[in-house]
């Protein structure tokens, strides 16, 4: 009669270990965000205009992707649409170092040097990027804007030409080259 009492124990503990086996554990926490997931919100969040959104994310893509040059190129222009120069031009220079032959790392870096009022640098860069075959007329509209800031003014109609055959729709070269040759024919030029 001994025996029973402690076969009632053990089934009972049979059967509570298989009721806990059988308890629904808690699901599954999501997986983190991949950096190219990161990317994604990152450039999604700027192109609509919200930098202070984009930032972080743009931080997390590069943090777990260090190699990746376009997250530190959307880095570096989050980081300028939040006037925070320093970190801007650090990141563009480290995607310029990541895609030495992309010309967008440059042309970011030239207008933000040419937002600073540094013509010197900006024209360093701009050239650069025209150089590795920028399709930005913005390259060629700012290099155009410094060129006629020296009163080069055949340098100038050159780059807003240049600017208007990548894009005839980019209505700044047209207005800057309108000026450009009447303020070259009063200069002579």
């Amino acid at each position: 009669m001994s025996r029973f009492p402690l076969l009632r124990t053990a089934a009972l503990l049979l059967l509570l270990s298989v009721m806990a086996a059988c308890r629904k554990s808690p699901p599954p926490s999501p997986p983190a965000p991949t950096a190219v997931e990161y990317l994604e919100a990152g450039k999604k969040a700027l192109l609509a205009g919200d930098a202070a959104t984009a930032r972080p994310a743009l931080d997390n893509a590069v943090r777990l992707d260090p190699q990746s040059a376009e997250a530190f190129l959307y880095l570096g222009l989050a980081a300028a649409r939040q006037d925070d120069a320093e970190h801007a031009e650090a990141a563009l220079a480290r995607a310029i170092r990541l895609a030495p032959d992309s010309p967008r790392p440059l042309e970011a870096l030239g207008i933000l040097r040419y937002d600073q009022k540094r013509f010197d640098d900006a024209r360093q860069s701009l050239t650069q990027a025209a150089e590795h075959h920028s399709g930005n007329p913005q390259t060629y509209y700012y290099l155009g804007n410094i060129a006629m800031f020296s009163g080069n003014c055949p340098t100038a109609l050159d780059a807003y030409r240049k600017a208007m055959a990548k894009d005839p729709d980019y209505a700044p070269a047209t207005q800057e080259y309108r000026a450009a040759i009447a303020a070259c024919a009063k200069m002579g030029r």
